[in-house]
């Protein structure tokens, strides 16, 4: 019993001495403020900074581990920051703003073999008569010059003969007879062998042999056996296919970039090893009001036979940048900077001298298209480095979290207008009823656009694409004046500017260009009141490469646009719209 008083003795002791010569208030006020700092602290997901929490975790969209969110965040609306995980996920790649030709002049295009309409003829009959024997008998059979390819019963050639007879017995007393009734059978195109037989023989005959003229193919076959012709009806359409056609679609914007003359190289898909070179031999006047493009052609020699119509063709025709007046060495910047949403284009810029990865939403002007560059008019400066591939990452980044973006120019509200929780400007004023007629028509359209992609039937969605765009031409904007009407033509140009990709017939295209024509419909349905309708904003995480993408329903139930039926069910309503 002792003994254990004595143990208790020095362990009390021990503590006491610990605390008098350990204990340090100071110390544990700075423990515990260190402490409430690190549970006030905010982590975020570098790829969806929309996500705040206090604690660390995964990202509920991409499932990514949390980071702390820096200290050093830039309060610019216009400036996006990324970590340095998220830019190397992202593949974000830059290049600077030159006023240099690239050394890649050539602009990749796509077309496909056709026949050469100089080559192309019809075998006819130079005079009435009833086809007694064919010697072609079907299409694609070769024809050569000279070749026989039909017999004929004419009664006027009958006639015709026996009337070169008659004057062949006058022909010392009258020789122009003669020569008057051989004229009639070499106008019909009777050979000089045959009219020697008929005077030789003194016999008439009753059919004639009729001589291909030229040598082809035959294309279609026009004629049977027993049938009755008159002169000039055609027997078969033949083309030599020692020449061909190579013909491809040119974008608008494309064309100012090509002349008459220049080179092109193509390849056959049939042939992928093998290249053929040409020069452009004709550009189309007139621009298909449906694709926007341009035709242009180019005469290809083919006395092999090798190549064949309606062959496909991937070519490369050299633009004329040598050509291409310019007052001075213009800005140039690659194609793939530019973000496209109607009146304006959009770049990031990278921000220098930063040791957070930032880049910043940036509005230009652009003039014509050199190859795989635009001419830049306004907006950009010589050495700034833009984004060229993973734009569309940092735009979408940026709108989630609620910063200037494609969709998003953070348009200020006045005593009239007031903005969402989505910087979104919303019109108090009462539409007329017309326009608002107007805009449920486009809704309408572009929701039969997105149930053909739930269903991934690319012709269906190009022809819901076409009837919304028909739609967009009905709309009256003058019906509204001011700031709303700024804001509708805005969101009808969005859409405008993404028909090429919701017109090409290529799914993949058209759910790309389907995100940015949802957000300008959503941008309508939000701003302006349509009446009794209403509506649902859903969004799927995983589109867009895992940035996620939206889309508008009017059922709660989610059909994913974005994936079909891969994932069907993928998503969420997000909120109610409309009424």
């Amino acid at each position: 019993m002792k003994h254990y008083l004595i143990n208790i003795a020095l362990l009390g002791g021990g503590i006491l001495l610990g605390w008098i010569f350990f204990y340090h208030p100071q110390e544990t006020l700075e423990t515990d403020h260190s402490e409430h700092e690190h549970t006030s602290e905010i982590w975020t997901c570098s790829m969806h900074p929309q996500i705040r929490k206090n604690e660390p975790g995964d990202c509920p969209i991409c499932g990514m581990d949390l980071i702390p969110q820096s200290d050093q965040s830039n309060e610019s609306s216009l400036v996006l920051e990324m970590t340095d995980e998220a830019v190397k996920l992202s593949n974000i790649q830059t290049a600077v703003v030159s006023d240099q030709f690239s050394v890649n002049n050539s602009l990749k295009i796509s077309g496909k073999l056709v026949s050469n309409e100089e080559y192309t003829t019809n075998l006819v009959t130079q005079f009435s008569g009833r086809i007694e024997r064919l010697f072609v008998s079907y299409t694609g059979e070769e024809i050569r010059k000279g070749q026989k390819i039909a017999v004929i019963y004419s009664p006027e050639l009958i006639t015709a003969q026996q009337e070169l007879l008659e004057a062949e017995k006058l022909k010392n007393s009258n020789p122009a007879f003669v020569e008057a009734a051989k004229n009639k059978l070499r106008y019909w195109k009777i050979t000089e062998d045959q009219i020697d037989h008929v005077i030789t023989s003194k016999q008439i005959q009753e059919n004639f042999v009729i001589y291909a003229s030229h040598t082809g193919v035959v294309t279609n076959k026009k004629v049977v056996v027993g049938d009755h012709l008159k002169a000039g009806d055609a027997l078969f359409e033949i083309t030599n296919l020692s020449s061909l056609w190579a013909v491809f679609d040119v974008y608008e914007s494309d064309i100012s970039n090509i002349r008459e003359g220049g080179k092109i190289a193509f390849v056959p898909e049939a042939y992928p090893n093998e290249r053929f070179e040409t020069q452009v031999s004709f550009i189309n006047p007139i621009v298909d009001p449906t694709t926007r493009t341009i035709e242009i052609r180019a005469n290809v020699e083919n006395s092999s036979g090798k190549l064949k119509p309606e062959m496909f063709i991937d070519g490369e025709v050299n633009t004329s940048k040598s050509d291409l007046a310019f007052e001075s060495s213009p800005l140039l910047v690659p194609k793939t900077a530019v973000l496209w949403t109607g009146t304006r284009s959009i770049v990031y810029v990278k921000v220098q001298d930063t040791d957070i990865p930032s880049f910043e939403y940036r509005e230009v002007e652009i003039g014509e298209a050199v190859g795989e560059e635009y001419v830049v008019i306004d907006g950009l400066y010589l050495g700034d480095e833009v984004v060229t591939n993973g734009a569309f990452v940092i735009d979408a980044a940026a709108q989630l979290n609620n910063q200037s973006s494609m969709m998003n120019r953070k348009i200020t509200s006045n005593n009239e207008n007031q903005a969402d929780g989505n910087g979104q400007v919303e019109f108090s004023e009462n539409i007329p009823i017309v326009l608002e007629q107007q805009l449920t028509f486009l809704v309408d359209d572009y929701l039969t656009m997105k149930n053909a992609l739930i269903e991934s039937k690319p012709l269906n969605v190009k022809g819901a694409a076409q009837k919304m765009y028909e739609s967009l031409k009905n709309i009256q904007k003058d019906l509204i004046k001011g700031e709303p009407k700024t804001f509708l033509i805005e969101q009808v140009d969005n859409i405008k500017a993404h028909k090429d990709q919701l017109m090409s017939e290529s799914l993949d295209n058209q759910r790309k260009a389907f995100d940015p024509v949802s957000k300008a419909v959503e941008n309508l349905i939000r701003s302006f009141d349509l009446g009794d309708n209403t509506y649902f904003l859903q969004r799927c995480p995983m589109a867009n490469g895992g940035v996620g993408a939206t889309w508008i329903s009017t059922e709660e139930k989610i059909k994913n646009p974005y994936f079909g039926d891969r994932m069907l069910g993928c998503g969420s309503t997000i909120e109610k719209l409309g009424s």
